[in-house]
């Protein structure tokens, strides 16, 4: 839209009409009387309103702005002088979202990406949906920094992917991100439609994303081969695989002292993952120490004058996450 970031647009006549102010306010809310009024008279029986369904089409097809609709809508209202100040403005601004819609532009980033993807999310998306909180502990852990070379398993459509390349940097910092191919029948990259959200130019990402090339599969896991020189320092996975499969593949691959985090959305595939990590059942699998199982858990507050309190809906849970450090190979202990 050629404008910077952050500048907000009011949608009129069908038209981006730019705003100076962030916010559309219209009260001092800092000023509020909290009165001993109270909602307890008013019934929720959609029979307050006298404008219909009807009138307010008819306004807006004869070119009535956003604020003269609520203006209306207040006027027809039986019960508006007998709600308090708060409800007053509660209900302006759930009626300012419906009839007066606006737009701000903001700059694409792991965390705002990542937070579009959650709330256009349904519960049958073929992609895993990562809530921007779980995404930054998974990077965290995993101990992503500038020009570091690291093995991504991504099932996210590409926000994970585009979290990590935000963290190695641009091409000039040398950092890769190795892709392995989990599917045995397809040697392709996965789905990853998210990175071009994050205005990367095709330089960048062809540069710093590496897909592993798929060789065999005699044994029971698929063998890849990395690029010469490639020293993955990290490992880490958002995917709807068994984790255990994965670590089996990917952790020999790491040098040690190397972070791996996955992400899960159920507890029971990860509990099961620790359990053969602390046990090293496996001699396939480098021994690892510093296992965490951790949740992530996340809570949103209003904050406003005389009402601040916890959002009334939110996110039950964010997915669970298995972080380690990945030792150098040793025999096992019997």
């Amino acid at each position: 839209v050629g404008a910077r970031f952050g500048t907000c647009f009011q949608v009129k006549g069908g038209r981006l009409v730019e705003e100076e102010s962030t916010s559309i306010r219209f009260q001092d809310e800092q000023n509020m009387d909290a009165s001993n009024k109270d909602n307890r008279d008013l019934t929720d029986n959609n029979r307050a309103q006298r404008m219909s369904t009807t009138e307010i089409e008819n306004m807006k097809k004869s070119g009535a702005s956003g604020e003269e609709i609520i203006s209306a809508l207040v006027a027809g209202s039986d019960t508006w002088d007998k709600k308090t100040e708060f409800s007053r403005a509660k209900y302006l601004k759930r009626k300012a979202k419906k009839y007066l819609p606006w737009i701000r532009v903001i700059k694409p980033t792991a965390a705002t990406i990542s937070r579009a993807f959650f709330h256009r999310a349904t519960s049958g998306n073929k992609y895993i949906v990562l809530r921007p909180d779980a995404l930054a502990a998974l990077l965290s852990l995993s101990n992503l920094r500038c020009g570091l070379d690291v093995l991504c398993v991504d099932g996210t459509g590409g926000v994970l992917l585009g979290g990590v390349l935000e963290r190695l940097g641009n091409e000039k910092c040398c950092g890769r991100a190795f892709v392995p191919c989990l599917d045995t029948q397809r040697c392709t990259l996965p789905p990853i439609d998210a990175i071009r959200r994050f205005n990367w130019p095709k330089s960048r990402i062809d540069n710093t994303i590496v897909p592993c090339r798929f060789i065999s599969n005699q044994s029971d896991s698929p063998i890849f081969e990395l690029p010469p020189h490639a020293s993955p320092r990290a490992l880490i996975v958002a995917s709807k695989h068994n984790p255990i499969s994965v670590l089996k593949m990917l952790l020999p691959f790491l040098l040690p002292s190397s972070a791996f985090a996955i992400y899960c959305d159920y507890l029971e595939p990860l509990a099961l993952c620790l359990y053969q990590l602390q046990r090293r059942t496996d001699p396939t699998i480098p021994p690892t120490v510093n296992l965490v199982l951790s949740e992530t858990w996340l809570r949103h507050f209003q904050i406003l004058p005389n009402r601040t309190h916890p959002d009334m809906n939110m996110s039950a849970t964010g997915g669970y996450l298995l972080s380690g450090t990945v030792l150098a190979a040793s025999p096992l202990v019997t």
